[in-house]
Order: C-alpha cells, then sequence, then structure tokens
C-alpha cells in the first residue's frame, strides 16, 4: 500500500495542516481515497467529530473503496466542552468502522490494518493508553466464571483493576477489550455472556444499552441476571460486579 497522506489540524512533521474545518477536511479525505491514496484524518477533539458526522456518512454510503481513516483522541479529561460522548451516533452510521485502541502499541497497527481494509473508518485513541501488547480484535484478556465485562479504551485497564479486586472476594470476572465498536462482535459477544450468565457493560452509556442489548440477543437463554451498565471506573465495575454477581 502507497505511504497515506496525513492531514492534520495541528502543524507538524509529516503533515498536511489544514484550517479547522472539520466537515471540509474529511470531505477533502474522501476525495483523496476515492482516487486510491490512502489518506489519515487528524481531528483534535470527539467535538471536532462530531461536527463532521455527515461527512463521515457521506463517505460510509458510497460502497467504494476507501482507505481513510479519521483518529480522534477520545476521553473525558478534556472537560465536556472538548469531550462529547460520540458512541452512540457513530454506531448509526452503515459502513463505518469504529475502534478503541486500548494501549499504546495498538494505535499505529490498527491505523495501518483498517487503511489495508479499505472502509471508512475511525481511529478512537484514549487520552490516556495501557501498557501492554497491541490488540487488534476483540480478545478475553482475563477468564472468570461468574460475570463477563465488556470494556474499550482506558475502561480496560479499569475492568481488570476491578477483576483484580474481586478476585480477592472470590468473584472470578471474564474481561473482554471489545476494540471493535461498530459494528460489535454479536457471535463472540454471546460466547463470552454464555459462558458466565452474567454481563456488565463499562462505557458511555447510550452505547453501552446498545451492547446491553447485543448481549441479550445472543445469550438470553443463558442469562442469570439483568445485564448492566456502569461507568468504565475499577470501582464502579466492582460495585456493578459485586451486585450483579451477589443479587
Amino acid at each position: 500500500m502507497p505511504e497515506p497522506l496525513l492531514l492534520s489540524e495541528q502543524p507538524r512533521p509529516g503533515a498536511l495542516a489544514l484550517p479547522i474545518a472539520d466537515r471540509a477536511n474529511v470531505a477533502l479525505a474522501t476525495g483523496v481515497a476515492l482516487a486510491g491514496k490512502p489518506v489519515i484524518v487528524e481531528l483534535s477533539s470527539t467535538q471536532r467529530l462530531l461536527a463532521s458526522v455527515e461527512a463521515l456518512a457521506e463517505a460510509a454510503s458510497m460502497g467504494a473503496r476507501l482507505p481513510m481513516v479519521v483518529t480522534v483522541p477520545y476521553g473525558d479529561e478534556a472537560g465536556a466542552r472538548v469531550d462529547r460522548p460520540v458512541l452512540d451516533t457513530l454506531a448509526t452510521l452503515p459502513g463505518l468502522a469504529v475502534v478503541c485502541a486500548s494501549t499504546a502499541a495498538s494505535a499505529d497497527p490498527l491505523t495501518a490494518s483498517l487503511l489495508d481494509a479499505g472502509r471508512p473508518a475511525v481511529l478512537l485513541v484514549p487520552r490516556t493508553l495501557g501498557q501492554g501488547p497491541a490488540r487488534l480484535a476483540p480478545t478475553r484478556l482475563r477468564e472468570g466464571a461468574h460475570a463477563t465485562v465488556l470494556a474499550w479504551g482506558a475502561g480496560v485497564d479499569a475492568a481488570l483493576d476491578a477483576a483484580d479486586t474481586l478476585a480477592r472476594e472470590g468473584l472470578e470476572l471474564t474481561v473482554v477489550d471489545l476494540v471493535q465498536l461498530h459494528p460489535l462482535p454479536s457471535q463472540a459477544v454471546a460466547t463470552w455472556v454464555s459462558a458466565t450468565g452474567r454481563l456488565l457493560v463499562a462505557g458511555e452509556t447510550a452505547f453501552a444499552t446498545r451492547a446491553l442489548l447485543l448481549g441479550l440477543q445472543g445469550a438470553f437463554w443463558h442469562l442469570e441476571a439483568p445485564p448492566t451498565a456502569c461507568a468504565p471506573n475499577s470501582t464502579a465495575i466492582a460495585a456493578a460486579a459485586r451486585e450483579t454477581i451477589l443479587s
């Protein structure tokens, strides 16, 4: 594959610096990708991503090969005026791939694999990334008998911390790094949830509801307790897991 063209709102070596005109920049990238040139668009915040949703929807609806990845910092550390919930909006765009890195080693290979796939994609890069090997697909990081936790991004380390805490109490969690957020990996989720009979989703509330519904559809007859959504921090995950397992 040719070296990708990098379009960025921030001037830096190797990038074509563009004005902050999000929809126009994504539209420009779409044209470049249609011409066969891989392109990466760097946006500065999820607020900027929301401003370009119309252009993303147009790119995703074309049905043509489009080696284009939009990367954006993800999280709420910069405050509500900068970091906005985006997953529920992105999950309404057919044809768009949405993935979330959970380790520093994942971001570059995820970008490369998305460009190879030739499908418009959004790569969410948490402002706080964990360590460890690259994960490019949904991965079960820890196996436990009592409940399954689906997490992504920075929430993965929080889920692993919660699992360590609960293990000292005799409660075992299966922890899954989803990575792929749209479309959700339905068959894998059903398998992991069926194995424990309990499901927790740690992440943005609206999008977590979509993942809970997926778990209900794929593993309904195996559920032993109602699925639960919680905030992606270790305290909230541990509390939700205790309630789900012990109730």
